[in-house]
């Protein structure tokens, strides 16, 4: 198992990461906003709870998903 607090192998144990079952079965604009939530989260638990690097990291994957996300629902809206 990989010590990856990002992105660990408990979200690699089906043939597809959850993030993407998530958009499979609740839709992109629902994981999107899933994401923005989650990084506010991160935001506001910052020093309080993980260590503020590794809170940091997992905020911007999560605004760098929902960002890859946006970007998709506008290219279904052409």
């Amino acid at each position: 198992m990989s010590k990856d607090a990002i992105n660990p192998d408990h979200y690699k144990q089906y043939p597809i990461e959850a993030i993407d079952m998530m958009i499979r079965i609740f839709g992109k604009r629902s994981v999107r906003d899933y994401c923005l939530i989650t990084a506010f989260k991160y935001r506001m638990r910052l020093g309080h709870k993980d260590d503020v690097t590794q809170e940091l990291q997992k905020e911007k994957w999560y605004l760098d998903k929902a960002s890859e996300l946006t970007n998709l629902l506008m290219e279904d809206d052409d």
